[in-house]
């Protein structure tokens, strides 16, 4: 469990058991008042997220650039990345980011592992590509590019427990442009 999570959830334990202990001095129904707290406090256990619990899922999305090469101006993409193996001690991870773009009919696919680096304060996160380990040939000289990406860590307002990583690669400057995967399984 995160730390600060963890200092979280002891200081409203402790608030709820001196309020508990207060009570029961003043002859209150002490039954009541054990169950209420264990009621709040397994609660704030059960829904309570560490950083590794939310990075550890699979996130799906995509990833739009400009292009004068197709009639919509744009290159979409698809992204998974996908097991993600998160290190509490630095707030670092590494994964495979599996991208597939589909040109003309034709899906094509690269399979990159990555590392990356959480800032919890700003949440936010900054994705590298390490290396290759799959990466089809595309058409007509396009080539993959591997940049680092950054990204903004928002929750999910509408699916509650859930985060969406959104941002732009390093070459990336129109608001058009943008790199978005989410954690919630759709």
């Amino acid at each position: 469990m995160d730390d600060s999570l963890f200092l979280n959830i002891y200081s409203l334990a402790l608030f709820l058991f001196l309020y508990i202990y207060g009570n029961f001095k003043a002859k209150t129904n002490m039954r009541k008042q054990i169950l209420l707290f264990l009621f709040i406090f397994s609660t704030i256990l059960l829904s309570a997220q560490s950083a590794a619990d939310v990075f550890e899922t699979r996130w799906e999305g995509g990833a739009q650039s400009r292009t004068d090469l197709t009639e919509s101006g744009y290159f979409v993409v698809q992204h998974v990345l996908s097991d993600v193996d998160y290190n509490s001690s630095d707030d670092t991870f590494t994964g495979k980011l599996t991208t597939t773009f589909n040109l003309d009919g034709s899906n094509y696919i690269t399979k990159t592992e990555i590392k990356g680096r959480v800032n919890i304060e700003s949440a936010s996160c900054k994705i590298s590509h390490s290396w290759t380990l799959r990466e089809d040939q595309l058409p007509g000289g396009l080539y993959w590019i591997h940049e680092d990406i950054s990204l903004t860590i928002y929750q999910d307002d509408e699916h509650s427990g859930y985060y969406y990583l959104y941002g732009q690669s390093e070459s990336k400057y129109y608001d058009d442009e943008y790199f978005l995967i989410s954690n919630y399984p759709y």
